[in-house]
């Protein structure tokens, strides 16, 4: 399914998280091996190093697909309020009304949102870290001194 196809619905809005909840348990499985302080090797942290990346750019992409369609649908939502009442001969509620009701009505997708959101500047951290900690092995292992075993 393409990424704007998601958006089209809420029964898509499912699937995106079903689609995606792969990479979620992912992201938090290496997430525990940070707070654990199991990733030890520079061959690990560049596997991680490769798999988050690639979540990244995934995650990035589709939240701020999630966020623009947030907005559009809190504005369609918006303009419904405040019309619908208007065209069925009613009195058109307050801006707070309105805005309140739009607001309820978009909650999916505001909630995707903030969870895409979320992941990715998890995801985004996790890679930070371990290109620093990458260096700071690079760098441990450029400056080794020679021992007698290596003599």
């Amino acid at each position: 399914m393409m990424i704007f196809e998601y958006f089209q619905s809420e029964e898509n809005l499912s699937k995106l998280l079903t689609d995606c909840q792969p990479i979620f348990n992912e992201v938090e499985m290496i997430q525990e091996l940070f707070r654990a302080d199991k990733i030890i090797s520079p061959d690990e942290y560049a596997k991680y190093l490769n798999v988050l990346t690639g979540h990244f750019m995934y995650l990035d992409r589709l939240s701020a697909v999630a966020e623009a369609y947030q907005e559009i649908k809190e504005a369609e939502f918006l303009l419904e309020a405040k019309n619908k009442p208007l065209a069925e001969g009613q009195k058109a509620p307050s801006d707070e009304t309105a805005k309140a009701i739009a607001k309820q009505k978009s909650a999916n997708y505001i909630r995707l949102a903030n969870l895409l959101k979320s992941y990715a500047k998890i995801t985004e951290k996790a890679i930070i870290t371990i290109q620093s900690q990458l260096n700071r092995l690079s760098d441990q292992l450029k400056y080794k001194t020679p021992t007698q075993e290596t003599w």
